[in-house]
């Protein structure tokens, strides 16, 4: 799941894959603004069914951790 959500950031953000680790903090990149929070919180909606609020966003630390919370959402 996280390479997955590597790459939908990469896209969301128009930044090279390799360039976003796992455990960046997506927050900080210089592209990250509410725009790229919407069309993220869209892209992972898509593709794994499951709705991301502002707070679970905010919360989410790294790619990893949207990884861990996205599932938790989904088995909830």
């Amino acid at each position: 799941m996280t390479d997955k959500l590597i790459e939908i950031l990469a896209e969301t953000l128009e930044a090279d894959a390799s360039q976003l680790p796992a455990d960046l903090d997506f927050h900080t990149h210089p592209r990250w603004d509410s725009l790229a929070a919407l069309t993220l919180m869209t892209a992972v909606e898509d593709e794994y069914g499951v709705v991301l609020s502002d707070q679970h966003l905010r919360s989410a630390a790294s790619i990893s951790a949207l990884a861990v919370l996205i599932r938790s959402l989904k088995s909830a």
